[in-house]
């Protein structure tokens, strides 16, 4: 091929030496160059819309969902309304009838909330309701808790490629079942630094100890005003001190 050829065609000035096939060949590679670019666009697009996302202790918290338009489909995961405490009980009945930890008014305040942020309900199979705004879809497994129930969710799990950690700081039982890095989002609700631990293996004490960097991509910090990702969980928490519940 002509050594003009090789260039790309923004390179190329058309002269009038060139013959009706080369100008010919100037348009196609001009063309080839135009659908590569718009491919490659659709490809990152495609990509970005395939994200998964894990909410461990989501409640009726819906901002996750609302805020990251990016993410296609959640995972929410809740011991509610059996349980607000994962699978605890308190041992006393209350005049409802119900045990002292059920919460009986979570799921007409899930659907509240869903309706409020436009996702309407597709389905129901014992513990699993799911919902969509045709853009994102909820997976939401009620009566559920890691790490109980971890057995359960195990290949579920496992492609996920985001996790959300707002007001519950979850158990890390599920991050050797997962075949992706996973990109790491906190919100201001929560506090991450190493001075409150109830679990001691919880995503973020074993974080704060240096034993899990390596199961993730990047760390989100989200409040308020903004949000910001950066590569390093030192990087984060010092962010996440300036802006916690803001």
């Amino acid at each position: 091929m002509l050594e003009y050829l090789k260039k790309p065609y923004s390179e190329i000035v058309e002269t009038p030496e060139m013959s009706d096939y080369e100008r010919m060949e100037r348009t196609y590679e001009k063309e080839i160059e135009k659908f590569q670019e718009i491919f490659g666009i659709f490809i990152k697009l495609f990509e970005l819309k395939m994200t998964k996302a894990i909410y461990i202790g989501a409640g009726a918290d819906l901002e996750p969902v609302h805020r990251l338009e990016n993410i296609a489909e959640f995972i929410h995961i809740d011991g509610q309304p059996n349980s607000e405490f994962g699978t605890k009980t308190y041992g006393d009945i209350m005049s409802n009838g119900c045990d002292g930890f059920s919460r009986p008014r979570f799921i007409p305040d899930l659907e509240r909330n869903m309706e409020k942020i436009g996702m309407v309900l597709r389905s129901v199979e014992k513990n699993l309701r799911i919902y969509s705004n045709r853009r994102q879809e909820v997976k939401y497994y009620t009566n559920t808790a890691i790490p109980e129930h971890y057995g359960i969710l195990r290949e579920i799990l496992s492609d996920a490629d985001t996790l959300i950690i707002s007001r519950h700081d979850p158990d890390s039982i599920f991050l050797d079942g997962m075949k992706n890095k996973l990109h790491f989002i906190g919100f201001s609700t929560t506090y991450f630094g190493p001075d409150e631990i109830d679990n001691p293996n919880s995503i973020t004490a074993r974080l704060n100890r240096g034993e899990i960097r390596d199961k993730f991509s990047s760390f989100t910090y989200v409040w308020g005003g903004g949000m910001q990702t950066l590569d390093a969980w030192e990087d984060f928490l010092k962010i996440s001190n300036n802006h916690f519940e803001d």
